[in-house]
């Protein structure tokens, strides 16, 4: 099934990997893992703007807000929809809270054909902003076709004393279409100051889709066609639809949800602190839940599933090797802290040597298959999922020192790893003595703080192994406050907030109105990000076929038909020659799409009137040269060079896509650069300088989104492949093509013109040709124009003038 995380970055991308997505939640300063800061129990986590940090409606933020994000392919079955916040008075001031939420049913099936290995659980998303949050934006029709316009870098220019100049073109909108005006401007269009609008697509449904795009505002070309909460995700739509507010809801049709959907945006909160003080905070808060009967039996893979990711634990005393092009070395050295340590198997850059498997634990580091246990995605009790039971909670305030707590501090102390040093060995004693004492403390000597901090200890991994943790309780969203669960608790609580806190409890209890959860008893709670992680297994497409819904997300304008007559032959193809990550596989498709248009091309456009013909472009990526045609036809064993006949058998299947591979792997040995996800590598070796640059990107961009290759990212900042940390640094050809092509003055299209970067481009080919120039035996011989002779006069006069 597909999974996400429930919190993107601020700038919309996905947090690449769990350990960076973990990292945020561990730093949020309340709503933690099975404990919370108030010393009790605490079914989920909580989003701040510390881990979603543009989730937040704010005023000036219509272009750029981030909605919290379903986490699971499933459907909305129940939610409740606010109209504006809830409000109380503490202390002379105006408390708020919202009480908005969704829950969404979601089945893993890891045999589809077996329900004994399905599981079935919940993602509950708890105060959300409420509907008053939302602008309501105009919606606009176009009466022509219009032309779009970029978006993205152009906002500055609507407060400017002159105009900026209207964003570049980027497409059409045809006549009849609606959008959604999220924001206005005023631009220079052939030198007239005009209105535009900043612009989403709306669909037939009135859903949102594509990217963000300027658009006119003249009235002779859009005519206003009403209005439409902005950014209102879909189900929220259907509730607004549905006019029920302030209470419990379900759709009445199936309302399907897709990962990655967006769910809504963080809550406001003002609640007291005690003292008379009042706390704010801004966020959401995140549970996974389930009722299914087949918890625990689920951690044991009882189909003994071995399709999904693959995952591998170190074992002790693994000797460690090195490793030089295909020759692996053992040391002397042995496995230290990484013992027992499991690691998804694709980031290890597995390979094969002597009829042995060796796969890479550090930069230097290399452990052979006898040193490692392989794990399958759904053996999750070997992956360090464990399920403790606590069936009734008579005393919520007493909830840290209940059995499942002592359960806790015993697989701590098991889980640390005692054997990889003298401080684990301590931390293992330590929580086998909390342990022990938890099973005598009759007269509560271990305080709630302690058991807190026990808990959520910050080092030697405990933080981990918690996620991993998977608690059978009751839960605080079932019968309001007066459950008997809360009796004790209200007895010494704080005279002052008794009313708030009970009214607050009365308003967010859901349970007992929706199924599988009105009967009242405990139910199981799993970490919401570390469980669906590694459930995840569509979303990844490492050692898999791509499938045709893949390709049909970021390859737009091409029949299904086509996409299909090719798909076959790339997946053969990605086998045959290794390439099997999801992110090498973007690598590959980047090229191959800007090269062939999109499939469309398969012959070089006017290549009969090349000064190489007949040797011209064939294929997806356009092979050229009779050199060239000559060793294809070697390493298929077929004739490809005798006639146009021949050399057309490029331009259909299955030839048109293995000489692409051939080209790619074979000839120009461009996989080891994808690997190491050096796009500005790939990309220079395949164009020979950076014509269509952007174009790529975005199509690579697409591609790992749609192929979930952001955890394989090495070298991506921001959507921005650096010029200093790719291989092309070091080559004072493609040095001296990042100057060009990113010279402001220059005529080379394809990359954004930039003088600091074309700045970095000459400085550095001018380094590299100190110490290595280019031949003087062939002085006149030409580089991108330029003779050899003249390649260091022309670079200073360049840097002279950007400088």
């Amino acid at each position: 099934m597909k999974t996400c995380f429930p919190a993107r970055k601020k700038n919309g991308e996905n947090y690449a990997t769990l350990d960076e997505m973990m990292g945020l939640i561990g730093r949020e300063p309340h709503g933690s893992w099975l404990a919370g800061t108030n010393r009790m129990w605490h079914g989920g986590i909580h989003l701040t703007e510390i881990s979603a940090p543009g989730s937040a409606l704010k005023p000036g933020t219509m272009d750029s807000v981030v909605p919290v994000q379903c986490m699971a392919d499933g459907e909305v079955v129940a939610w409740r929809l606010n109209q504006d916040y809830k409000t109380d008075i503490y202390n002379r001031q105006t408390l708020q809270y919202s009480t908005t939420f969704v829950l969404v049913k979601s089945i893993c099936k890891p045999d589809p054909e077996k329900e004994n290995t399905w599981f079935e659980f919940y993602s509950l998303y708890m105060g959300l902003a409420p509907l008053s949050a939302f602008q309501k934006c105009r919606c606009l029709k176009a009466k022509s076709t219009v032309t779009k316009r970029k978006s993205g870098g152009y906002e500055s220019g609507q407060n400017a004393d002159t105009p900026a100049l209207a964003p570049g073109k980027d497409g059409k909108l045809v006549k009849g279409s609606r959008v959604l005006i999220l924001k206005e401007a005023t631009f220079l269009n052939q030198s007239v100051a005009q209105p535009f609008g900043l612009a989403q697509q709306l669909d037939k449904d009135g859903n949102v889709s594509g990217k963000l795009f300027w658009v006119t505002l003249l009235p002779e070309y859009m005519a206003e066609d009403g209005e439409q909460y902005a950014h209102l995700p879909v189900w929220m739509r259907r509730a607004v639809a549905k006019g029920i507010f302030d209470a419990v809801a379900k759709p009445e049709a199936t309302l399907n949800i897709s990962a990655g959907d967006a769910i809504g945006f963080l809550g406001n909160d003002i609640v007291p602190a005690g003292m008379g003080q009042v706390s704010r905070s801004t966020y959401a808060h995140i549970e996974m839940l389930s009722a299914d009967s087949r918890m625990p039996a689920f951690l044991n893979n009882p189909g003994e599933i071995t399709a999904g990711r693959k995952y591998i634990r170190i074992k002790p005393e693994g000797l460690l090797y090195t490793n030089t092009d295909d020759t692996f070395t053992q040391t002397s050295a042995k496995v230290g802290k990484d013992i027992h340590s499991i690691l998804p198997a694709d980031t290890c850059n597995s390979k094969e040597s002597g009829g042995k498997k060796y796969y890479q634990i550090s930069d230097q580091s290399w452990l052979s298959q006898n040193d490692i246990e392989e794990i399958t995605q759904y053996d999750l009790n070997k992956l360090g999922f464990s399920a403790f039971s606590q069936e009734s909670t008579p005393d919520m305030s007493k909830s840290l020192n209940e059995q499942w707590v002592q359960s806790t501090f015993e697989t701590f102390s098991r889980r640390v790893g005692p054997e990889r040093g003298i401080q684990q060995q301590q931390m293992a004693d330590f929580y086998k003595a909390m342990a022990d004492k938890l099973d005598n403390d009759k007269d509560g000597e271990l305080s709630g703080q302690e058991l807190y901090n026990a808990v959520h200890h910050p080092e030697m991994g405990i933080r981990d192994i918690a996620a991993r943790l998977i608690v059978k309780h009751e839960s605080e969203w079932f019968g309001g406050s007066s459950a008997p669960k809360w009796e004790k608790f209200f007895e010494t609580y704080d005279p002052l907030r008794i009313g708030f806190t009970k009214k607050w409890l009365d308003d967010m209890e859901w349970m007992s109105q929706v199924e599988p959860f009105t009967s009242g008893k405990a139910v199981w709670h799993m970490h919401p990000v570390m469980f669906l992680n590694t459930l995840n297994g569509s979303s990844c497409a490492c050692d898999r076929d791509i499938t045709l819904e893949e390709l049909q997300k970021f390859i737009v304008g091409v029949g299904a038909d086509t996409l299909s007559s090719y798909l076959t032959e790339m997946n053969n193809g990605f086998k045959k020659f290794g390439i099997t990550t999801c992110r090498e596989k973007a690598h590959f498709l980047a090229q191959v799409l800007h090269e062939s248009g999109n499939f469309r091309f398969t012959k070089e456009i006017h290549g009969e009137r090349a000064s190489y013909q007949p040797w011209y472009g064939r294929g997806l990526i356009q092979i050229t040269l009779r050199a060239n045609y000559e060793k294809y036809g070697e390493y298929i064993g077929e004739d490809v060079t005798s006639g146009d006949s021949a050399r057309d058998k490029l331009t259909r299947l299955p030839h048109s896509v293995l000489s692409a591979f051939w080209y790619y792997d074979v000839s120009r040995k461009l996989s080891e650069f994808a690997k190491n996800d050096d796009f500005n590598k790939v990309t220079a070796v395949i164009n020979g300088g950076f014509n269509g640059y952007n174009d790529r990107l975005s199509i690579f961009s697409s591609a790992v989104k749609s192929l979930g290759g952001e955890h394989l990212n090495k070298q991506c900042d921001n959507g921005v492949f650096s010029f200093e940390t790719s291989s092309i640094y070091q080559s004072k050809v493609y040095s001296l093509a990042w100057g060009l092509w990113h010279d402001p003055s220059g005529h080379r299209s394809g990359t954004d013109k930039n003088a600091e970067e074309a700045l970095k481009g000459y400085k550095r080919a001018k380094e590299l040709l100190a110490s290595s120039p280019f031949p003087t035996s062939t002085p006149h011989k030409k580089i991108y124009g330029i003779e050899y002779v003249n390649v260091l006069e022309y670079i200073n006069q360049r840097i002279g003038m950007l400088q």
